[in-house]
């Protein structure tokens, strides 16, 4: 037999504002040489930005 004990915290919700969105594009950085990383980032979706130099992908 086991015996378990549940305890309840009741408080108010509060919203997270640290909340990445699921749409939002970050920038990635792969440095040279890590191919594996590479693709990976674009199989994901990753878009090089050629001016920034980083891959662009959705969060």
């Amino acid at each position: 037999m086991i015996t378990v004990e549940l305890i309840e915290d009741k408080r108010k919700w509060q919203k997270n504002n640290r909340h990445i969105p699921k749409n939002k594009i970050v920038a990635v950085k792969v440095n040279y040489g890590e191919v594996d990383l590479g693709i990976k980032v674009k199989t994901f979706g990753g878009k090089w930005d050629k001016n920034e130099k980083v891959w662009k992908l959705p969060y």
